[in-house]
């Protein structure tokens, strides 16, 4: 369930839209409908919004094939300002925006190991190996505890990186 159709359970008068999302997006990427191109749609939306989740992230680190690949904080910061500009320059006056952190990928394959080790009679890795489920965060090897300490580094600095421009943006809106 998504945050906005949480929001619609919990008040009628809520209302919202899913339109700009697609699975698979990247903050970074403009051929994977990066923040820039989805602040965009929203703007080009039929009712604007006054509030805006962002939850952007996950996918520029489950996208990369090695951890070499993982976009820099440059890269990622860019990619932030280019969404951010986008919606403070377009959204209505009072609008708020909301940016959700970047998911513990680092995370992932622990948490499916504990359930498949559990009761569940789910059996995560190959349901990973079957659907491309984040293949370097979930992926065995010996390379593993370095893979995925380099993972939660980048994932951190990310969230880093959104935390001091969410003070910086929300600076302008106030002064």
């Amino acid at each position: 369930t998504s945050i906005v159709d949480r929001y619609i359970q919990l008040d009628s008068q809520v209302t919202g839209g899913k339109a700009a999302s697609a699975s698979g997006s990247e903050m970074t990427d403009l051929a994977k409908n990066n923040f820039a191109t989805q602040a965009s749609a929203i703007l080009n939306s039929a009712t604007q919004p006054v509030r805006v989740f962002v939850e952007l992230g996950g996918n520029d680190i489950c996208n990369r094939a090695t951890t070499a690949d993982l976009y820099t904080d440059g890269q990622w910061e860019t990619a932030v300002r280019g969404g951010l500009d986008v919606l403070t320059e377009g959204l209505p006056n009072g609008s708020t925006v909301l940016l959700v952190s970047v998911p513990r990928v680092q995370d992932l394959r622990a948490a499916g190991i504990a359930k498949q080790t559990s009761t569940s009679g789910v059996n995560c890795e190959n349901f990973w190996a079957s659907y491309d489920v984040c293949r370097i965060g979930t992926a065995a090897g010996a390379d593993l505890p370095t893979r995925l300490a380099s993972i939660g580094v980048r994932q951190r600095a990310y969230n880093d990186k959104l935390v001091a421009l969410a003070g910086e943006y929300n600076g302008r809106a106030l002064s």
